[in-house]
């Protein structure tokens, strides 16, 4: 199982969007996809109408009970191919009290141990959405991850978030050390999205002449997605853009009367549209 974690130190830059789509992108091409929500807000839940707050990944971060007082983690089947720890509103809690506890860092990296048979040998990715900080949750998330994914959009704050979050990065490789092999248990790399992209506008045309240079350079800018109602509309349909493109390929007749609004949105974008998003996502997959 490939891990792939979306992860910021700024809000508000289409993350829980990506991790969205580009999950349900995945299993359309028939990957076995487990999506864990990391962020206390459940952005990513909600899409999926998933809201019961028992089996949380809390009770992953759960360690004050013995193993077997511990409630069993709830996979959610939210799609064809598709499934789904939920969050929590209580992760801020936990988190809280796992502040001074060691090998606080290294709790997921556990879990996934101990649920290898009847978890991680289930599906062909992981697809974890974080908040967008680097606290234990995050922390978690990073040790684990093959790739590290940061969407970075057209503003001053977004793209100075990228030195904070290798700052950050840094300081978690050296607090994860493998004391055995005195290497740091972090092996992802970090890819920077350039995302929400206007290209009619010179704030965007000169991130995209920035960012370029930088590729030039060896950073490691892996694709660039433009501004576009269909990734809002897929999280207002709760229907991702995959998921569009293959209504537009079957009758009135062969889908539920509630996807009809849907498929007629879907149907209204050019085909041009899904080939730009497909070969997104394929460069995507094809580096990390």
């Amino acid at each position: 199982m490939e891990i792939i974690t979306f992860a910021t130190i700024k809000g508000g830059i289409g993350k829980t969007t990506l991790s969205f789509n580009y999950g349900e992108w995945l299993a359309n091409r028939n990957k076995k996809v487990l999506l864990m929500d990391l962020d206390q807000q459940s952005s990513l839940s909600r899409t999926y109408d998933v809201t019961d707050q028992e089996g949380t990944v809390e009770e992953i971060f759960n360690v004050f009970n013995d193993d077997d007082m511990r409630k069993p983690v709830k996979i959610h089947h939210v799609n064809e191919n598709v499934d789904l720890i939920a969050g929590t509103t209580r992760l801020d809690k936990i988190q809280s009290r796992l502040e001074t506890r060691n090998n606080k860092n290294m709790i997921l990296f556990q879990w996934l141990q101990q649920h290898f048979d009847d978890v991680v040998d289930h599906y062909d990715y992981m697809i974890i959405d974080c908040h967008p900080d680097i606290g234990i949750a995050t922390t978690n998330a990073i040790v684990v991850s093959d790739a590290i994914i940061s969407p970075v959009t057209p503003s001053k704050f977004s793209y100075d978030s990228i030195t904070e979050l290798g700052t950050r990065l840094d300081e978690v490789r050296n607090d994860t050390i493998n004391f055995a092999t005195g290497e740091s248990f972090v092996k992802a790399q970090v890819f920077y999205v350039a995302n929400m992209i206007k290209h009619n506008t010179g704030i965007s045309r000169d991130f995209i002449e920035s960012i370029h240079k930088e590729k030039e350079s060896g950073e490691n800018w892996i694709a660039e997605i433009p501004e576009k109602e269909i990734f809002n509309r897929s999280i207002y349909y709760q229907v991702s853009v995959s998921q569009m493109e293959n209504l537009t390929k079957k009758s009135a007749d062969e889908i539920d009367d509630a996807l009809a609004i849907v498929k007629k949105y879907a149907s209204s974008q050019k085909p041009e549209t899904y080939k730009e998003i497909n070969n997104i996502f394929e460069a995507i997959t094809k580096r990390v």
